[in-house]
C-alpha cells in the first residue's frame, strides 16, 4: 500500500510570531512539521506496515530554505518527501494550495492520502475536501484512530461501528471512521 501524506512545515510555536512586510505570517525562522501531520505520517507508517509492502511518500508546498519538517518525516520512516517551492505560489489561499497538491499527488498514484483537517498556523479547514474533490476520491473525516482492514479489490466490505457503508479509497477501506482525506 502506497500512502501520501500531506504535510506542513509551519514556524515553531514555540518562538515569537510576526508578519512579514507582505502581510504574510513570517516564515524566516525555524520551520517544524505540523504536530497533526506528525500523527498522519506515523498512521501511515502503520497502515504500510499492516499491510506488508508500500511505501509513505510525504508531500508539502512551501518555501525550500529550510526542510526539517520534511526531515523529520523521513526520520521517522517515510521513503520519499516531496516540497514544492516557488516564490509566486507563495501566499496562495487554500483552493491554490489543494490544486498544487492535487497535480502532485496524481503524479505519484497512491492507494490512500491522508491530510489533517488543518494546519495549526492557517486553521481554513477546506484544503482536504478540495484536494479529494480535485482528485475525484472520496473523502472521511476522522475524529479519532481508524479502524483499516486492507481488503483485496474485489472482497466485500464489513459493516462495523456507526457507518453502513465503508469508504472505501483503492483497496484500502476504512472500517471505523471516527478523518482522512
Amino acid at each position: 500500500m502506497n500512502v501520501v501524506v500531506c504535510v506542513k512545515q509551519i514556524p515553531d510555536p514555540a518562538a515569537p510570531q510576526s508578519l512579514d512586510a507582505s502581510h504574510n505570517l513570517d516564515r524566516s525562522g525555524k520551520l517544524i512539521l505540523d504536530e497533526a501531520d506528525t500523527y498522519g505520517v506515523e498512521m501511515a507508517l502503520q497502515l504500510v506496515d499492516k499491510a506488508g509492502s508500500g511505501e509513505v511518500t510525504v508531500v508539502s508546498m512551501g518555501a525550500a530554505a529550510d526542510v526539517a519538517g520534511l526531515r523529520n518525516a523521513l526520520a521517522m520512516g517515510a521513503a520519499k518527501a516531496i516540497i514544492v517551492s516557488d516564490e509566486s505560489l507563495r501566499g496562495t489561499d487554500a483552493l491554490g494550495t489543494a490544486k498544487v497538491l492535487a497535480a502532485v499527488i496524481a503524479r505519484v498514484n497512491p492507494d490512500l492520502v491522508l491530510a489533517a483537517t488543518e494546519s495549526s498556523d492557517g486553521y481554513t479547514g477546506t484544503t482536504p475536501a478540495q484536494l479529494a474533490q480535485l482528485l475525484g476520491k472520496p473523502e472521511c473525516r476522522v475524529e479519532r484512530r481508524p479502524r483499516v482492514r486492507i481488503a483485496s479489490p474485489g472482497a466485500k466490505a464489513a459493516h462495523h461501528g456507526k457507518r453502513r457503508h465503508p469508504a472505501r479509497m483503492g483497496r484500502a477501506r476504512v472500517v471505523d471512521h471516527g478523518g482522512c482525506i
